[in-house]
Formats: C-alpha cells, sequence, structure tokens
C-alpha cells in the first residue's frame, strides 16, 4: 500500500525521513534565549555559592558549608539543564515496532517506547508540563489507550509538527492497514494533513492562538456545534463524560499491563492495587532534603547547637564548690541544671552581635520558623507517601448498594463505606496530565457521592463499565 498515494503529508523538514512505513526526526534542545539566561544565572549563583564556602573556609566554620550544600545541589540542576541546551536533541523514529524518542546529550540517553499496537493516533495537543507567561506549550501528541505521550515540544506551532502529526498517521495507516486511524476519513483520493489535527485548540486567524473555547465548562455542555461534533466522534478529546446506570460504554475492555486487579462474586466486584515507586520519588527526595536542609539550620541556631557564646558565669551562684577525697584543691562543677534553663546562661548571634535566649528576638525567630516548619513536615511526610508506595495497597469493593474503599499500609487496613442507593449516573473527568482521570459517582440530586481519582484512560473507562454493570 502507498502510503503518499492516500495522504497528503506536507513536505519533509530539514533533518527528518519519511517513507511509506519508516520515519525520523531530530530536534535540538538549543534556545538562544534559554542558554543566555541559564549562564547569567549559572554564573551569578555558582559565584555566590563559591563566595559563601570560600568565607567559611577562611573562618574555619563547618555549618555554613554544609548550609550551601542544598544550592549547590541546584547549581548541578542549572548546569544539567545548560548542558542539554548546549548538546542536548529530541530524536524520534517510528517503524514497525512502534514509536520511540530518545532525549540524547553527551553520553546520557533518556528513551521512551511506544509500542505500535497501542497507538490510535497523532495529533496537536497542549503540554500543560511545560509553561511559558502561564501558557502551556504545543506538541504533537501520540494518542495511546491508557493516555497521551508528548514530544516535539514548542511555544509555537511550528511547520515540522504538522509534518509529524500527517507522517505519524501516515505511517501508522500504513504498517496497521487501517483504513482509519481514530479519524473520520472522506472517499476522496487524498485526505489533508489538517484532518489528522486537533484544530479546535487553534484559531483560524492565528495557527499559534490557542482558542478560548478549547477549555469549557464540560459539565455545562458549552461548545458550539462544530466542537461537539468533534467531541462525539472520539470520547478521549472530550474533557468529561457521563453515563447512566443503563449505558454501556464503548473500547471499555480491560486494558494489557493494567496496575489494577479485578476480583468478581455474584454480587460484588472489587479493583485493587498496590503502589510503586515512580521517578516523582527523587524529586520529592531532593525538595524535602533541599528545604529542610535548610530550615534545620535555622531550628538548630535557635536551640543553641550552633551559633551560641556560652557566656555561664563561674561563680558558687551557678556552680558547686567540692573538694576531692585525695587532695585539698577545690574542684568547680556545674550544677544540674536544665536543657532550656542552660540556655539562659548562653546567647544567640544576631547581626554579629549577642542577643540572649528567650528575649524578644528569640521568640520572634521560633515564631517566624512555625511556618517553614510545617511546610517541612509536610514535604516530609510526602516523601513517606512516596517511599512507602510498594507497601500501600488500595482496593474498592461495589454491590448493588454499596461501594466500600480500603486503604492498607502494611497489611494495616482502614476502610470508608459509601451508600450507593441514590445512586444516579458517573462521569469520567479526563485531565490534561497522565494517570490522572476521576471517576465521580452522584446521585439523584446531584450530589458527588465518591471519587476514584488517578487514573489513567483506559483503566477508568474500563472500571466505570464494569460498575455499570453491577450498580
Amino acid at each position: 500500500m502507498n502510503t503518499n498515494s492516500r495522504i497528503n503529508v506536507p513536505a519533509t523538514p530539514k533533518d527528518c525521513e519519511f517513507r511509506d512505513s519508516y520515519l525520523s526526526y531530530t530536534q535540538s534542545g538549543f534556545s538562544w534565549f534559554t542558554t543566555l539566561f541559564l549562564i547569567i544565572f549559572g554564573s551569578v549563583w555558582t559565584f555566590f555559592c563559591g563566595a559563601m564556602v570560600c568565607g567559611a573556609v577562611s573562618d574555619k566554620e563547618a555549618v555554613p558549608v554544609l548550609f550551601m550544600i542544598p544550592f549547590f545541589l541546584a547549581d548541578v540542576v542549572v548546569l544539567c539543564f545548560l548542558l542539554y541546551c548546549l548538546f542536548g536533541k529530541e530524536v524520534g523514529w517510528m517503524d514497525e515496532t512502534g514509536f520511540h524518542r530518545e532525549y540524547r546529550c553527551l553520553f546520557v540517553r533518556l528513551r521512551k517506547d511506544v509500542p505500535l499496537s497501542s497507538i490510535r493516533k497523532f495529533k496537536i495537543g497542549l503540554d500543560y508540563t511545560v509553561k511559558q507567561n502561564n501558557r502551556p506549550s504545543i506538541c504533537v501528541q501520540i494518542v495511546t489507550a491508557e493516555n497521551e505521550v508528548n514530544v516535539m515540544r514548542s511555544f509555537a506551532e511550528t511547520d515540522k509538527q504538522r509534518w509529524l502529526v500527517a507522517a505519524g498517521n501516515a505511517v501508522l495507516i500504513n504498517l496497521t492497514g487501517k483504513e482509519s486511524v481514530e479519524t473520520s476519513t472522506s472517499n476522496s483520493a487524498f485526505i489533508s494533513s489538517d484532518e489528522f489535527m486537533d484544530s479546535s485548540i487553534f484559531n483560524e486567524d492565528d495557527g499559534s492562538g490557542l482558542n478560548s473555547n478549547f477549555i469549557a465548562d464540560n459539565r455545562s455542555n458549552n461548545y458550539n456545534d462544530e466542537d461537539s461534533d468533534e467531541l462525539e466522534e472520539d470520547a478521549f478529546d472530550s474533557q468529561i463524560e457521563r453515563f447512566n446506570s443503563i449505558d454501556h460504554i464503548k473500547d471499555a475492555e480491560k486494558p494489557e499491563g493494567t496496575d489494577w486487579k479485578e476480583t468478581t462474586d455474584f454480587n460484588m466486584i472489587q479493583f485493587s492495587r498496590r503502589g510503586k515507586w515512580t521517578a516523582g520519588l527523587l524529586g520529592a527526595l531532593f525538595i524535602t532534603a533541599f528545604w529542610n536542609g535548610i530550615v534545620s539550620v535555622f531550628v538548630c541556631a535557635l536551640f543553641g547547637v550552633i551559633g551560641a557564646e556560652d557566656n555561664a558565669p563561674a561563680t558558687p551562684d551557678a556552680a558547686v564548690v567540692q573538694k576531692t577525697e585525695n587532695s585539698e584543691t577545690p574542684t568547680v562543677e556545674q550544677g544540674n541544671q536544665g536543657y532550656f534553663d542552660s540556655l539562659k546562661d548562653k546567647h544567640m548571634i544576631v547581626n554579629k552581635k549577642p542577643a540572649p535566649f528567650f528575649g524578644w528576638e528569640w521568640w520572634i525567630m521560633f515564631c517566624f520558623l512555625i511556618p517553614f516548619e510545617i511546610i517541612g513536615l509536610g514535604l516530609i511526610l510526602a516523601f513517606l507517601s512516596q517511599l512507602f508506595a510498594p507497601f500501600i495497597t488500595q482496593s474498592w469493593t461495589f454491590s448493588s448498594n454499596t461501594a466500600i474503599r480500603t486503604r492498607s499500609l502494611f497489611g494495616i487496613p482502614l476502610k470508608q463505606r459509601f451508600d450507593l442507593m441514590d445512586f444516579s449516573y458517573l462521569e469520567i473527568h479526563h485531565n490534561q496530565s497522565p494517570n490522572k482521570d476521576s471517576l465521580v459517582f452522584y446521585d439523584r440530586h446531584d450530589k458527588k457521592v465518591l471519587q476514584i481519582a488517578d487514573l489513567n484512560r483506559a483503566d477508568a473507562r474500563w472500571i466505570a463499565n464494569e460498575v455499570l454493570t453491577m450498580l
């Protein structure tokens, strides 16, 4: 099958290749603005860190060096981004095995593979993880049964992105033998590349502008007629889907490789899954260590661990004079003071001047650190939740009129029961972030009864269909 005779693919851009069953592209990570900003910012940041360390070394103080460790870690992150801008590139190719993307920088390779069997189509979309001036970046989305894989990001639509959408769908049709890749094809001999694109996110006058109707309130069905027709063709493009108890959801088969395990009985169905480690664990560790490392320095100074001068008077009022059994020479031993009492005999150093503990400076610092300590505690809890994720199990059990959510940590269960006697309908809320779709159950009064969050799209549709069958 000659794909070129059926699909009008734009001219192949530079650093790209296109054949009937193969395509490839290369996109440099270089950007003048980003590179210049990172060079200036990294230079100032590194100079600041180096000056602090040199000052600490000359004063023979270890505390400032420890204090600067998180800042040096941030400096390493900035350096990595700079190296990618200078030497990095994104390489993608599609063949009979699927779509493959690699981020390459010097000797580092980060690869993502998408099997051919799971690819539904290519389209232009928005990536909310990368923003500029509070506007998401434009990217090519590879739609799969589970989620979207975003590639070739930019902040303005490019000819290379349009080429990848058209060429990707052309190769997909040729490799799979399908007459339509989740699109409405006409009987004409040629298919324009625009038919493969989700053009609703762009204005007609300005291809790089964002359509204000794209992010609408779907609960009120605020779409124009053209948008609503497009959303009916592909349920994955809508943001909210509503189903009654008598509805059947199409394309709701059990996904391959799903983390959820299904257990059924004649009057009960249960879905359960165990947590797992993700790349977010390293990010949570860095942020937690960075924040709490800085806060701990101030806390240690607050309670006299560092940065305090001992000014306890060696007088009989603050010491006990004793004589040893074998010597006439008296010895001075400190009295048995409590920890907080002993702080009164010390001074904090505030602005290079001594300030007594429990003075007004101490209480100001004590109150000032409270919100930072609360944030640090929250970061620690968030990190621990990801660290112990493999030991956390979540399950949902549905019967004809009840639902039970069970969460267990190290086998210790915590259950919550929901009444579904007045169940009326459920909605699938699709999110722009992968694995963030939700199932929301409502009663007859449109009141939310329960919600199952953090699902990918295939899991959400499969679980919703099974639950509707049970209810």
